[in-house]
């Protein structure tokens, strides 16, 4: 099997889980990845185990005509190295979870006849798979209302999470106050989330409040050192290995809105103040976290004008224990937790 992911966590963490899940179900199955050559897909691909082999490529979308002309002069390069990797690995199937990466891979195996499988993530799918969508055998979404091409072939299955999710526990108790704040900026933190988080330190340290804070990787130090002068008690680092017992230890989120955070939000029902990226792709960060916002499980503070404040107010919210435990007790859908084993079951049955 050959999986093509490549940008953020988003998309290579559920590549990740879709292809644990694969030698979960035959430990002999080969799998390598494609990817774009950031240092992140080192990180998650590359650490979890599974070779990446790079094919140069530059998103299009809202980069004008510098960026349509980068892509028209890597096409060359990057279909190059896409055919001598079939011609070497010999794919079964393709799979596709997200990123401009995924193009060359699921168009040469449409051409070729090879079954292909995309997944989208986001409510609202981004170019790449909107066009894939349209030759991919098979698509997996994550969200039911996700608009694509060729519904008839369209399986809702979730979105990947981590296995170690089910190991979460249930969270606080209805006679206690919420005290443990969560803070994640998406695998490579976000800088509005660091920079308001330092403003309201000092209350927050008034509150006896903890913070466990996954940040850039430039702005470690810096808000160590701003907590510890807040005198709040603070976790900091860059990257957060055991997440299932941070969200263990968290009695309310504050995040960005990718998919993937989004799920996980969903899955350990802990109250979120979400941040989306406003420089997403269509906004979809927003529809994202409206989905979690509409049934009361959520907030949301958009960035702009006013935000320090507007996001202060909307964090004292969650810190009331009647709001907090009222958000936590309402109903919302159940997210699955064997998205990555049925889009395994998915692909194949296409190969067979």
């Amino acid at each position: 099997m050959l999986i093509a992911a490549s940008g953020s966590g988003g998309h290579l963490f559920p590549a990740v889980f879709i292809a644990r899940a694969f030698k979960r179900q035959d430990p002999n199955t080969k799998i390598e990845f494609v990817g774009s050559g950031r240092p992140l897909e080192e990180k998650i691909v590359g650490g979890a185990g599974f070779p990446i082999n790079r094919i140069p490529v530059v998103g299009v979308k809202h980069r004008g005509i510098i960026g349509l002309l980068q892509f028209l002069l890597l096409f060359p390069l990057a279909l190059l190295r896409t055919i001598k990797l079939f011609i070497r690995f010999k794919p079964q199937v393709v799979v596709g979870v997200g990123g401009y990466v995924t193009f060359f891979p699921i168009v040469l195996a449409y051409v070729l006849r090879i079954p292909t499988w995309i997944h989208e993530a986001e409510l609202k799918p981004g170019l790449a798979n909107a066009i894939l969508s349209r030759i991919a055998n098979r698509i997996s979404v994550a969200f039911e209302e996700a608009s694509l091409n060729g519904k008839n072939k369209v399986d809702y299955t979730g979105h990947p999470v981590r296995e170690t999710m089910r190991q979460v526990t249930s969270g606080l108790p209805d006679s206690q106050s919420p005290t443990r704040i969560l803070v994640l900026g998406g695998s490579q933190g976000a800088v509005a989330l660091d920079k308001v988080m330092v403003s309201v330190a000092g209350d927050l340290a008034k509150r006896n409040i903890e913070v466990w804070h996954q940040c850039r990787t430039e702005s470690t130090n810096e808000l160590k050192e701003a907590y510890r002068q807040s005198a709040l008690i603070a976790k900091v680092e860059p990257f957060i290995e055991d997440m299932a017992g941070a969200y263990s230890w968290a009695d309310i989120l504050v995040a960005r809105s990718g998919a993937g955070t989004l799920m996980e939000a969903s899955v350990v029902n802990r109250p979120t103040l979400f941040v989306p990226y406003p420089s997403a792709q269509g906004d979809h960060q927003t529809a994202n976290a409206m989905t979690m916002v509409r049934p009361g499980k959520a907030l949301i503070v958009k960035e702009g004008e006013g935000f320090e404040s507007r996001f202060r107010d909307e964090l004292y919210k969650l810190l009331e224990p009647n709001f907090y435990h009222e958000m936590r007790k309402k109903p919302y859908e159940a997210r699955s937790l064997n998205a990555a084993d049925r889009i395994v079951e998915g692909c194949l049955q296409l190969i067979r």
